[in-house]
C-alpha cells in the first residue's frame, strides 16, 4: 500500500485522530488500512464501527472470523484472509481447518461449514439467498435474527476488501491504468485529426478539442450527447466550415461505434459458445448481434456507393412524425454528404482511421489486463477484449442513467463472475475507471486552463 498517504495520529485529518487513536490502543499498532483510511475520517469511522459492532453480536469470536474469512475468500482479498486466519489460529481453529477455509474446502464442524457456505451465498450473490438456503441456517442452529449480524460483518470486511483491492493492489497499477487511458485520447484525437479533410488544423489543436470535449463528458454525465457536438463546434471555432467539422467529429465517432460494434459481436459470440450467459438473455444478444451485422452492411454501402442511408430514412420517416423529421433532414444533408465522400472517396484513409480506432479499443482493453494482473489474477489474453466488448453494449443500453452509477459496477461484476473471476474484482474495476477518467478530466481542465 504505497501508493496511498498512510497517516500516523500526528499527520491524519483531526476528524480521525480520535478513531486511529481507539485502533492504536486495541491493536498496539496502527494497520496499514486504517491509516490510508484516515484520509476520509467517514470510512475510516465506518470500518471501525462496523467492527466494533461484529465484537457485539451474538456470533462467538470464531464464527465472527468465519464470516471474515469467507468473505474475504470470495471477494479475493488474500491479505485480508491472511488476517483472518491468524484470528482463528489465536482463537483455537485447527490448522487444516484454516487451511480449507482459505481454499474454500468443506469445514469439518457442520455448523461452521454452514456459516462459510451461507457467508459466501450472499457475498457472491449480492444478497439473494434461496429459501432452501435460508432454511439451512436455521437449521444448523443458528436464529433469524442472526443473518443481520453476518451481514454486519460482511458489510465491515467488503468495505476493508475493496480498499486493500484499490489501495494496496491496483494503486502500483493505478499510474499505468491513467496512462493508457490518456494514450487512449491522444489516439482517438489522432483518429479525429486524419478524419479531417485536410491537413488545416496542427494535431495540437485537435487533442485540445478532444481532451476539451472528455471534460465536458465528465462532468456533464451526458455521453457523446454534448461531447460530440462541442467537438464540432470547437472545429468551427478554429476554421474549419461548419459542415466539415461536424462531418469530421461523426466520421470519428462512426468508426470508433463501427469498430466497437465488431468487438462487441465478437465478445457476445465467444460467451454464447462457453455458455456462461443466461439462457433468458440469449434472444437479445443474438439480437444485438443482428443489429451489428446491419449496422455494418450500412457502412459498407455508403463506403463502397457513396449512398448514405440517414437523410432518406429522416425523409421517409417525415410522413409518420412530421415536419421535424424533414427539418432534421436538412440539417444533417450536408454533414451526411461529408462523412459518406470520405467513407467512398478516401478509403486508404478509411482504413487508418479503422486501424487507428482499434488501437484505442486495444488500450481498453489493456487497462482490464493491467487491473486484473495487479489484484493477482490470472485470464487467458482474450478475456480483456471480451469484458471490454460486452461492457460497451451493456453501458449503451444504460445510456440515460446518469454517470452510468450503478451500470458500470453491474456490468463488470456480471462480466467478470462469466469469465471465473470474483465480483469484487469487477467493482474494483469500475471504481479504477471512474477514479481514472476524473483524474484525467481534471489534469485535461487544468492544461486547457494554463494552455488557452
Amino acid at each position: 500500500m504505497t501508493d496511498f498517504a498512510i497517516h500516523t495520529i500526528d499527520s491524519a485529518p483531526a476528524a480521525a485522530k480520535q478513531t486511529l487513536g481507539e485502533i492504536l490502543r486495541k491493536y498496539e499498532f496502527i494497520p496499514n488500512l486504517a491509516a490510508e483510511l484516515a484520509a476520509v475520517p467517514p470510512a475510516l469511522k465506518a470500518y471501525a464501527t462496523l467492527g466494533t459492532l461484529l465484537t457485539q453480536t451474538s456470533l462467538s469470536p470464531v464464527e465472527q472470523q468465519i464470516v471474515i474469512a469467507a468473505t474475504s475468500v470470495s471477494n479475493g482479498c488474500e491479505y485480508c484472509v491472511a488476517a483472518a486466519s491468524a484470528e482463528l489460529r489465536a482463537a483455537g481453529l485447527p490448522a487444516d481447518q484454516i487451511e480449507a477455509l482459505r481454499t474454500g474446502r468443506p469445514l469439518s464442524d457442520a455448523k461452521l461449514e454452514t456459516l462459510r457456505v451461507f457467508t459466501s451465498a450472499i457475498v457472491d450473490r449480492r444478497g439473494r439467498l434461496t429459501p432452501s438456503e435460508f432454511q439451512r441456517f436455521l437449521d444448523a442452529g443458528f436464529r433469524r435474527e442472526q443473518v443481520f449480524e453476518v451481514l454486519v460483518g460482511v458489510a465491515m470486511k467488503t468495505l476493508s476488501n475493496y480498499a486493500n483491492h484499490i489501495a494496496g493492489h491496483v494503486g502500483s497499477a493505478f499510474l499505468i491504468v491513467t496512462g493508457l487511458y490518456g494514450l487512449d485520447l491522444a489516439v482517438r484525437a489522432a483518429a479525429l485529426w486524419r478524419a479531417l479533410p485536410s491537413r488545416s488544423l496542427p494535431f495540437r489543436e485537435v487533442l485540445r478539442v478532444q481532451l476539451s470535449g472528455e471534460v465536458a463528458e465528465m462532468l456533464t454525465s451526458t455521453g457523446p450527447f454534448l461531447a460530440e457536438p462541442l467537438k464540432g463546434w470547437l472545429l468551427k471555432r478554429d476554421g474549419i466550415s461548419g459542415a466539415e467539422a461536424f462531418g469530421t467529429v461523426a466520421i470519428e465517432y462512426l468508426l470508433y461505434t463501427i469498430v466497437a460494434s465488431w468487438m462487441t459481436a465478437v465478445a457476445l459470440s465467444v460467451l454464447v459458445a462457453r455458455n456462461v450467459l443466461p439462457d433468458a438473455t440469449q434472444p437479445l444478444v443474438f439480437g444485438i448481434i443482428a443489429a451489428v451485422v446491419a449496422l455494418t452492411v450500412a457502412f459498407l454501402f455508403a463506403a463502397v456507393t457513396g449512398i448514405g442511408l440517414i437523410v432518406p430514412i429522416l425523409r421517409g420517416a417525415a410522413g409518420v412524425i412530421g415536419d421535424r423529421a424533414s427539418s432534421a433532414a436538412k440539417r444533417f444533408e450536408p454533414v451526411e454528404r461529408v462523412l459518406v465522400a470520405f467513407l467512398h472517396d478516401r478509403p486508404t484513409r478509411l482504413l487508418e482511421v479503422l486501424l487507428i480506432e482499434a488501437g484505442g479499443h486495444a488500450l481498453l482493453a489493456l487497462e482490464i489486463l493491467v487491473v486484473t494482473r495487479a489484484l493477482g489474477h490470472q485470464i487467458a489474453a482474450a478475456d480483456p477484449f471480451i469484458i471490454e466488448g460486452a461492457v460497451k453494449v451493456i453501458k449503451a443500453g444504460f445510456f440515460f442513467v446518469p454517470g452510468q452509477l450503478g451500470v458500470s459496477e453491474g456490468a463488470y461484476i456480471f462480466l467478470f463472475r462469466a469469465i471465473g473471476l470474483p465480483a469484487a474484482a469487477g467493482v474494483t474495476m469500475a471504481l479504477v475507471r471512474r477514479i481514472r477518467a476524473l483524474l484525467v478530466a481534471g489534469l485535461g481542465m487544468a492544461i486547457l486552463r494554463l494552455c488557452p
